[in-house]
Formats: structure tokens, C-alpha cells, sequence
């Protein structure tokens, strides 16, 4: 998976920065969407059903992202 840090090396250059971070920004949303898309899915079934199942989803994908064994 890229970081965000080589997407934003990769695409920005000396020039129109606006437009390079409007496309760098619509590149990485797409990559989003790709990869976690059920997961996105999930979270809004989810969380339109229930505020407690949201915030204890939301408690595991935060520990899974910055817990050394995730």
C-alpha cells in the first residue's frame, strides 16, 4: 500500500500547485475507496443503525492501525 508520502512526492512538481493538489487529492480519495470500500460500507450500515456499534468498530480499526501486531 502507498503512503500518502510517496503519492504526494510522486505527484507534485514546481508549477500550478492548486491544481496538483486538487488532482493529488482526488487520487488518493479514489485509492481510498478502492481498497476499503466494504469496510466503508460497513461503518455506515453500521452507524446508521446503532451509535454504539460505530464507536466500538471505530475503537477496533483505531487499535488494528496503531497497535504494533495490526
Amino acid at each position: 500500500m502507498p503512503l500518502p508520502l510517496s503519492f504526494a512526492l510522486v505527484a507534485w512538481q514546481k508549477g500550478r500547485l492548486r491544481w496538483q493538489s486538487w488532482w493529488l487529492g482526488v487520487r488518493q480519495g479514489l485509492y481510498c475507496v478502492g481498497c476499503c470500500w466494504a469496510l466503508m460500507w460497513l461503518m455506515f450500515v453500521v452507524g446508521m443503525g446503532n451509535l454504539g456499534w460505530m464507536l466500538l468498530l471505530g475503537t477496533v480499526m483505531a487499535a488494528e492501525k496503531n497497535l504494533p501486531w495490526g
